[in-house]
């Protein structure tokens, strides 16, 4: 839908913000439903699927690599080789560009789901990194 936006820039901050500072096994699930468009740090102009917005979310994802077990999953992209809007970047091309794939993903794991398959994804997740 048009207007919809997705900051997995600033939740991804924020998490990190609510985490302790000891050095223990610490573990996040993201579970999003659209790839990012919006990172509230940057400034208006750079908004939208642009490469501020991708660049900017896949640094705060790198960021977890070395105290975090990040666990991505994504969920609600139907069409991967559409546009996305006002882009020059299709929806699956942008997914790779932040998220990796799940072979070689960018940080931790990551997993490129329907909605239908959550739950069993959830429930087999190897916590094992």
């Amino acid at each position: 839908k048009a207007g919809i936006r997705t900051d997995l820039d600033s939740g991804l901050t924020l998490a990190k913000e609510h985490f302790s500072k000891e050095n223990n096994n610490k573990y996040i699930i993201v579970l999003t439903d659209g790839v990012p468009n919006v990172a509230l740090s940057l400034e208006k102009s750079k908004q939208g699927y642009t490469d501020s917005v991708i660049n900017k979310t896949k640094a705060t994802l790198q960021s977890f690599a070395t105290n975090y077990n990040l666990i991505t999953m994504l969920t609600g992209i139907s069409n991967a080789d559409a546009l996305a809007t006002a882009s020059s970047y299709t929806y699956g091309q942008i997914v790779e560009k932040i998220f990796g794939t799940t072979n070689n993903p960018t940080v931790g794991k990551f997993y490129y789901i329907t909605d239908s398959q959550i739950e069993n994804t959830i429930n087999n997740i190897s916590f094992l990194f």
